[in-house]
């Protein structure tokens, strides 16, 4: 993600994008800004530093364990939409989504590799709390990630169940769109 940092150009001569948050264009959400903003105001929140007179440091002072503690990810938001600490393209720091900067950004001269995981759906379903998904979790996860206008096309085209299981179709969906 440095990468598509305006103020790191110059810092990196090969680069690897590889996984889920480098490469998709949302896991389990859509990088909405305003939203992220209102999980990181409820965390500032419940960390009691919403109103010292110096939030950055109160939040500083704070053990790493309480803080990632406090709003842990939500159980599915992996795969689904729910509270989930992703990049989050804020048009300065951040410009832009990272999969929409892969294929957009100068990479001034750098070699870059970009890939996935194979079967890296299968640790998404994992922290998503769905190892043995239902019908109904199938059918709700592939309309969370893709819409209920695709969702009948993805479904045709992973349909589980006919020689694979709905754990192993779901994991394909999941890796394939991230």
């Amino acid at each position: 993600l440095q990468t598509f940092v305006p103020s790191s150009r110059g810092l990196f001569q090969r680069i690897v994008l590889q996984s889920g948050p480098c490469m998709a264009t949302a896991v389990g959400g859509d990088f909405d800004l305003a939203r992220s903003r209102g999980y990181a105001n409820a965390l500032v929140a419940a960390l009691g530093c919403d109103t010292a007179s110096d939030v950055l440091g109160c939040l500083r002072a704070k053990p790493a364990e309480q803080v990632t503690q406090t709003l842990p990810s939500e159980l599915g938001a992996v795969v689904t939409p729910g509270r989930q600490w992703e990049p989050v393209a804020d048009g300065s720091f951040l410009p832009q989504p990272p999969a929409l900067a892969v294929k957009t950004t100068d990479l001034h001269g750098l070699t870059a590799l970009v890939g996935s995981n194979a079967d890296e759906g299968t640790l998404m379903l994992l922290l998503a709390g769905l190892w043995n998904p239902s019908a109904q979790d199938y059918a709700r996860v592939v309309e969370a990630r893709v819409g209920t206008t695709a969702a009948a096309a993805v479904l045709a085209r992973y349909p589980g169940g006919t020689g694979t299981t709905l754990r192993d179709a779901l994991s394909a969906i999941v890796g394939d769109s991230t």
